[in-house]
């Protein structure tokens, strides 16, 4: 009986085995790199949106809030605008409702200030009593990587301020960089423009306070 004998690999085709297997574990390799590339971008771009709606969702609820909590604080401003010391951006103080707290002494109005504190844009929170401290506050991050803040106001023509950058919608209402203090009434539309890699603007609409008249029946 003859015995057939297998010619074993030659050292060429055992190197040609080894370089075609080198060549697809690279390219797993930078598959997979990408991949994870591809879902930390996706993950980021995710957690962008994430406080981006929690940024409008927030300041909605501040904004939407400041008539009702003007009603406790007549002989207070309910909205400004103050540049502060050793700050580069214009600070947005208001009074607002906040609601129920589990932190009793952060219920019902209080005093919030948006600004920006190490490229953060903060919401700083005091409550409006007089025996609480000026050192007692919350601040609550709302955007990262925020390099400054611009605010419009739309509202009614103020005589005693114009400004160069004030554009006028019509002949009594007007876009103004500022609010002051002094001013009683509150703007119609507050545009945030924010700074950052990509700058993004929001805008947002403030209720008005409607009186209600009560007649008796005849």
């Amino acid at each position: 009986m003859k015995v057939v004998r297998k010619n074993p690999l030659t050292l060429l085709e055992v190197g040609i085995a080894l370089f075609i297997a080198s060549i697809l574990i690279t390219f797993l390799l930078r598959t997979y790199s990408q991949i994870q590339i591809l879902d930390h971008k996706i993950d980021k771009t995710r957690q962008e949106i994430v406080q981006r709606q929690h940024f409008q969702k927030r300041l909605h609820q501040v904004f939407s809030q400041i008539p009702s909590a003007s009603v406790f604080v007549p002989k207070e401003p309910s909205l400004y605008t103050e540049q502060f010391p050793q700050e580069s951006t214009l600070s947005l103080v208001c009074f607002f409702d906040n609601g129920i707290d589990l932190d009793p002494s952060f219920s019902g109005p209080i005093l919030g200030r948006l600004t920006v504190i190490e490229n953060d844009l903060c919401l700083l929170m005091w409550p409006f009593k007089k025996n609480h401290s000026k050192t007692h506050y919350r601040k609550e991050i709302l955007l990262h990587d925020i390099f400054s803040i611009d605010y419009e106001f739309l509202g009614p023509t103020d005589p005693k301020y114009t400004h160069a950058r004030a554009k006028k919608i019509n002949e009594d209402l007007e876009w103004n960089p500022h609010w002051h203090k002094k001013r009683k009434e509150l703007p119609s539309v507050i545009r945030i423009h924010l700074n950052q890699k990509n700058d993004l603007s929001f805008a947002f609409l403030l209720p008005k306070e409607e009186s209600i008249t009560y007649t008796s029946s005849p």
